[in-house]
């Protein structure tokens, strides 16, 4: 679940489980669906995940930053 702040959404994509697969990725579906909420609740949404599959470009441009989780942090 997000939790908010003033104008901030922050999402950790993240589980023990399948962390080291690309289901735990920000991908394109993942990334228009935060973008929609984010721009409903007119906020900016952070996104922390192992990884990516979009620049940080296309990602600013639909309102959402990208934090890139530490490999130390999932590492099995």
């Amino acid at each position: 679940m997000p939790s908010s702040r003033a104008c901030l959404t922050l999402r950790l994509l993240m589980a023990f489980n399948f962390l080291r697969s690309t289901d735990s990725a920000l991908n394109g579906d993942r990334a228009d669906r935060i973008a929609k909420q984010a721009k409903r609740k007119r906020k900016t949404a952070v996104v922390f995940a192992t990884h990516k599959f979009m620049s940080q470009k296309e990602l600013t441009g639909m309102g959402i930053t990208f934090c890139q989780l530490p490999y130390n942090s999932y590492r099995v």
